[in-house]
C-alpha cells in the first residue's frame, strides 16, 4: 500500500503549488498558502476595493479609491490639495493656484502670472495712477507736486544747475541761462546769440537802417554833410526814425510842384552842392531841365515842353559840374564831355564782349566757307545780342 504525504495508508493528502501537504487527511486547504496574487507565502492581499495589492502585485492597495474614500470614484485633490476643490482656496490674485501674485500699493494684482509690475501705477509723487513725472531735468513735476514740469529748462532745452540734469548738463560744458528776448528769439547761455540780435534798429526781423542823404538842391544827388539812418517802415520799437515825407510846393502857381524840401536818397555822392554851374535860359532843352515827357518814356524828345531855366550845382558821372554825362545801359559814363557814345561797348553781342565775326556756309564739305553767304555771328548767347550765335552743326 502506499502512503500519501499525510502519512495515510492510500491516503488522498497532496503536495500543493507551494510544496505543502494538503488535502486527505492533512487539513491543509491545498494552496492556501498562496496570496492573491498566486505568490506561495506572499504578501499580496485584496484591499478594500478587493483589488490585489501589496506583494508583488505592483498594485497599491486601496490607489483606485477617490480622495472620500469611494472606489473608483471621480473626486480628486486640486491644487490647493482640497478634495473635489477648484483650485480656488490657494489661488493668488491672477487665479493661479499658490501664484506668487498679490495686490500692490495701488490694489492691483502685480507680479507672478499677472504680467503687471508692482507699483508701476504710482507717479514719481508716490500717488497711485497719478500724473506727476519726472520731466526733462531729472524733476518729478505736474499731477499733484504743484510744479510744471521744464521750468528748469530754459529755452536752449540746457537744465538748471541745481537739477540732476543739469549738473550732467554742467560736467558736459554746456551753459545754462538762455532766455527769449523781445524779438522772441532764444539768446544769451549756450546759444552764443545776442539779445534782441534780430533788432538792428528798425524793430525786430526789419532790414537795418540805411543811410540816407538830404537832397538840398533837388539834382537826385544826397549831401553827405547832411547824413542820417532811416528805416525803411514805421515799426513800433524803431529806433531810428522813417523817411520823412517829401514836402512839395507849387510856388509859381502853374499847378505843378517846383519846390521840394526834406528830400532823403540813398545817394550820397552830391559831394559839392553848389558847384556853381548855373545856365541862363537859351530857348534849348539841357540837361536836368523839367520836361511834359508826353510820351511816357521818361526822357525829353523834340517837340516836348520845358521850363528853359535850370541850375547845375551838381557833377555828372564825369565829374563835370553842371556836365549832361550819364551812365549807359553798359553801366559806363557816356555823352557830355566823355567823347564816349551810349552803348559804345556793346558791339552786337551784349556789353563788354567781343564783336560778331563774320562765317560763311560750307555747302559742299571742304571746310571753305562760300562767298556771298556771309553771316555775323556771336561767340556766345547773351540776353541783348543784336546778331545770332552760331548755329548747331
Amino acid at each position: 500500500y502506499l502512503q500519501d504525504c499525510n502519512g495515510d495508508c492510500e491516503g488522498t493528502a497532496f503536495e500543493d503549488d507551494c510544496e505543502i501537504c494538503s488535502g486527505g487527511n492533512s487539513e491543509h486547504e491545498a494552496n492556501s498558502d498562496q496570496d492573491c496574487n498566486g505568490d506561495c507565502f506572499g504578501t499580496a492581499f485584496l484591499d478594500e476595493c478587493t483589488e490585489c495589492s501589496g506583494g508583488n502585485s505592483e498594485h497599491e492597495a486601496n490607489s483606485d479609491q477617490d480622495c472620500f474614500g469611494i472606489c473608483f470614484g471621480p473626486a480628486e485633490l486640486d491644487s490647493c490639495l482640497v478634495c473635489d476643490g477648484d483650485n480656488s482656496t490657494c489661488a493668488d490674485c491672477f487665479g493661479t493656484p499658490n501664484g506668487g501674485a498679490f495686490e500692490d500699493d495701488c490694489g492691483e494684482c502685480s507680479g507672478g502670472d499677472s504680467g503687471h509690475e508692482a507699483n508701476s501705477d504710482i507717479d514719481c509723487n508716490g500717488v497711485c495712477f497719478g500724473s506727476a513725472e519726472v520731466d526733462n531735468c531729472g524733476i518729478c513735476a505736474e499731477g499733484n507736486t504743484g510744479l510744471i514740469a521744464n521750468t528748469d529748462q530754459d529755452c536752449n532745452g540746457i537744465c538748471g544747475p541745481s537739477t540732476p540734469q543739469g549738473e550732467e548738463d554742467s560736467n558736459n560744458g554746456l551753459e545754462y541761462g538762455a532766455f527769449i528776448d523781445d524779438c522772441n528769439n532764444c539768446v544769451g547761455g549756450g546759444t552764443n546769440l545776442e539779445e534782441n540780435y534780430a533788432d538792428l534798429g528798425c524793430d525786430c526781423n526789419n532790414p537795418a537802417p540805411l543811410t540816407y542823404c538830404l537832397d538840398i538842391d533837388g539834382d537826385t544827388l544826397g549831401n553827405p554833410e547832411f547824413e542820417n539812418l532811416y528805416c525803411l517802415e514805421e515799426s513800433e520799437n524803431n529806433v531810428y526814425p522813417v523817411i520823412p515825407d517829401e514836402i512839395c510846393e507849387d510856388t509859381d502857381g502853374d499847378g505843378e510842384n517846383d519846390l521840394c524840401n526834406q528830400i532823403w536818397i540813398l545817394d550820397c555822392t552830391d559831394i559839392d552842392d553848389t558847384c556853381g554851374a548855373i545856365q541862363d535860359p537859351n530857348d534849348m532843352y539841357d540837361e536836368g531841365e523839367n520836361f511834359s515827357d508826353d510820351n511816357n518814356n521818361g526822357q525829353w524828345d523834340e517837340g516836348e515842353d520845358f521850363v528853359d531855366e535850370f541850375e547845375y550845382n551838381y557833377y555828372d558821372c564825369n565829374n563835370v559840374c553842371g556836365g549832361t554825362a550819364f551812365v549807359d545801359y553798359c553801366s559806363n559814363c557816356v555823352q557830355g564831355d566823355t567823347q564816349l557814345e551810349e552803348g559804345y561797348a556793346d558791339v552786337g553781342c551784349d556789353c563788354d564782349n567781343p564783336a560778331p565775326l563774320e562765317y560763311c556756309e560750307d555747302t559742299d564739305g571742304d571746310e571753305l566757307g562760300n562767298l556771298g553767304s556771309e553771316v555775323l555771328y556771336c561767340l556766345e548767347e547773351s540776353e541783348n545780342n543784336t546778331y545770332p550765335i552760331i548755329p548747331d552743326e
